[in-house]
């Protein structure tokens, strides 16, 4: 398989430091365009980049680095997509002009990372790590209660009404009624770092557990009446600190969405880091360090890949087009790669 390469300059100045991986570069359903936020302060502009021309289409309001977005259907009351930001949750719109409005803030804390779909006019806030989401009205944004579920990367339905929530870094998935507002059943998963729904299975990046040890080191600033990390052995007024724990990525499994169980599973492609979903032809495309690289559905095995010489800063999947953007693959870190087969 050969894959075709354009490079589309964006309208940013990137400094040292201005991409890291883990930005969200997320495909508009329908279209031929994928959705991300350039480097900036706390109203990050964003823009939309169609992958076949390279035409760019730059907006503004989004509250902090893109993180998540989820898109109601055209036939919804307001079918404006949810956006979520590192500092807040709001509406994407593209008329009169590109924009995010209606942003919320309030209860919903900080640097979140997942936006699930809870049905009955809610939505899921939370970040992967924690233990807790925000539940949301979905119509107004109103923070309604907390509860206790891993902030999963995404949620689907069951055949009861009830929506499963993922959460892979917890090796647990809890299934939540829009109608008690509450988690009716929690269900052991493996450890892993990301997932992506195709039809009746889950396709997963499992792992390892890792715990971080680290440890306060308080003597170093007496003064300021703070701390810093220190790698050193804990001395005996050192305090300890729970940091958690890493993942490391060491599988591709699918298994049944409904009952959890493993149909097939391989081994990950050396430095995978996320799932971006699967092209027009059902193929499996993942998002490694340096590329791309595109497995079969069945076997799991790899059919093509696609390495930078430089680690990229994100990749997000257009399936429409069996085309993916790449952010800080080329020496030009304000350059996107768009790379298509």
């Amino acid at each position: 398989m050969e894959f075709e390469v354009m490079r589309v300059p964006l309208p940013v100045q990137v400094g040292p430091g201005g991409w890291g991986y883990g930005t969200a570069i997320i495909g508009l359903p329908g279209t031929t365009s994928v959705l991300f936020t350039l480097p900036g302060g706390a109203r990050t502009p964003w823009c939309t980049v169609d992958l076949p021309t390279g035409r760019i289409l730059r907006g503004t309001g989004m509250p902090g680095p893109l993180r998540a977005a989820l898109f109601p259907s055209v036939v919804a009351d307001d079918p404006r997509p949810w956006v979520l930001g590192a500092y807040g949750l709001g509406r994407l719109q593209f008329e009169p002009r590109p924009t995010v409005t209606d942003v919320v803030r309030k209860s919903l804390g900080k640097w979140q990372t997942s936006l699930v779909d809870l049905g009955s006019d809610l939505l899921g806030v939370g970040h992967r790590r924690t233990r807790s989401m925000a539940l949301v009205n979905a119509l107004d944004g109103r923070f309604v209660k907390r509860f206790r579920a891993a902030g999963g990367g995404i949620g689907y339905g069951l055949p009861n009404g009830q929506v499963r929530i993922l959460g892979l870094h917890h090796a647990e998935a809890c299934d939540f009624d829009p109608a008690a507002f509450k988690v009716t059943a929690r269900h052991a998963v493996p450890y892993g770092t990301d997932a992506v729904l195709a039809d009746d299975a889950v396709i997963a990046l499992v792992g390892e557990r890792r715990d971080i040890e680290r440890v306060y080191d308080v003597r170093e600033l007496p003064d300021e009446g703070t701390s810093v990390l220190s790698t050193a052995p804990p001395a005996a007024d050192d305090v300890a600190v729970d940091l958690g724990w890493n993942v490391l990525p060491r599988r591709v499994v699918v298994c049944g969405a409904i009952d959890l169980r493993v149909r097939r599973e391989e081994s990950a492609p050396a430095g995978t880091v996320q799932i971006l979903g699967r092209d027009s032809d059902g193929r499996i495309v993942l998002g490694t360090r340096t590329g791309l690289v595109l497995l079969d559905q069945q076997t799991l095995s790899t059919v093509a890949e696609y390495r930078t010489v430089r680690e990229i800063g994100g990749a997000g999947l257009c399936a429409a087009t069996n085309a993916a953007a790449l952010i800080g693959a080329d020496e030009d870190l304000s350059v996107l790669t768009v790379v298509r087969w």
